[in-house]
């Protein structure tokens, strides 16, 4: 799949999921009646293949490490009738052994959401945030394939609020022995801090 240059990075206002996301989604199963891709506000982005940043357990910071297995390449969301749908893809998914923290955070006019999907070589486990703080959401499906690169997120708008409108971003967090790596897929540079807040787009999608 061809990817934008960094010079060429802009949120795109529809946005198709790839074959891969859509595979995922077609084994999740049909989400609600009427609430195919057509009738959604959508949002999809492209993020630069070599922006991921590296930090020491003493803060120090290499950043431009070329394809690391950190690194996010696209995010697309779907805002539809009842479910916020996504899919983040992700490189070299499978060539990571420890563990990587895989975010989409969801902003509404009221709080600040995430899905959260949590990987390595021996387990996947997936949550759900309020305001940064644990919380319950029934209903939500979610799809991870390593060899696929890409996690997909299905959430209710129930967990949401019912919100009117949502705002997005990603973002990757790889532990690693003696530091980490950490990708934010709406900045075509590398985060200048290992705890940088993800960026949200300012630009709103309405429930279709």
């Amino acid at each position: 799949m061809a990817h934008r240059t960094a010079h060429d990075r802009q949120e795109i206002p529809v946005r198709r999921a790839t074959a891969t996301a859509l595979t995922a989604l077609t084994v999740l199963g049909t989400v609600a009646a009427g609430t195919s891709p057509a009738s959604a506000d959508s949002g999809g982005l492209d993020d630069p293949w070599d922006d991921v940043a590296q930090f020491s357990d003493s803060g120090a910071a290499a950043r431009g490490l070329g394809r690391a297995p950190a690194d996010i390449t696209q995010t697309w969301v779907d805002h539809r009738r009842n479910w916020v749908v996504s899919s983040i893809d992700i490189q070299d998914l499978e060539r990571v052994p420890e563990t990587i923290r895989i975010e989409l955070a969801l902003v509404t006019p009221d709080a600040r959401y995430a899905a959260v999907a949590t990987y390595s070589d021996e387990f996947v486990a997936f949550s759900f945030e309020r305001n940064g703080e644990q919380a319950a959401c029934e209903g939500m499906r979610r799809s991870l394939s390593p060899d696929g690169d890409y996690v997909i997120f299905l959430v209710p708008r129930s967990c949401l609020g019912e919100p009117h409108t949502v705002r997005f971003g990603s973002r990757t967090t790889r532990e690693l022995e003696g530091g980490s790596q950490v990708d934010d897929g709406r900045r075509k540079e590398p985060v200048s801090r290992v705890d940088e807040p993800i960026r949200i787009g300012k630009r709103k999608l309405t429930r279709g």
